[in-house]
């Protein structure tokens, strides 16, 4: 118990730093809105870049068996993997990654998913 303590406090740790680090990009793209185009939809390209950042996450998370199984990089869009929500514009917003037993560390290229909002 106190090991699967500690794993839980270090992954709150990782948690807690991504978190700063996505608030310091909302801040800084938000000085810079007027040169973003929201109009333009989002292409596979995008979708297939948010894959490749999740599956990195999955590999610094040392996911093994079961864990994210379903997340594969022949499946190009991980809006239909488990653990992962998307809005209507096929952006990942969600990732429901609690009590899986990782022993890894959550990646840094998370703040590059623009649309996260929930860890």
């Amino acid at each position: 118990m106190l090991i699967s303590s500690r794993i839980d406090f270090f992954l709150f740790q990782d948690v807690v730093g991504i978190m700063e680090k996505l608030s310091e990009c909302i801040v800084q793209r938000g000085a810079n809105l007027h040169s973003i185009d929201v109009s333009s939809p989002r292409t596979s390209t995008s979708s297939t870049q948010e894959g490749n950042i999740l599956l990195e996450l999955r590999f610094t998370l040392n996911a093994v068996g079961n864990q994210l199984g379903d997340w594969n990089q022949d499946q190009v869009n991980p809006c239909i993997w488990n653990s992962v929500s998307c809005d209507n514009n096929q952006n990942v917003v969600t990732l429901t990654l609690a009590y899986m037993g990782f022993t890894g560390k959550l990646s840094s290229s998370l703040g590059e998913l623009k649309h996260l909002k929930v860890l």
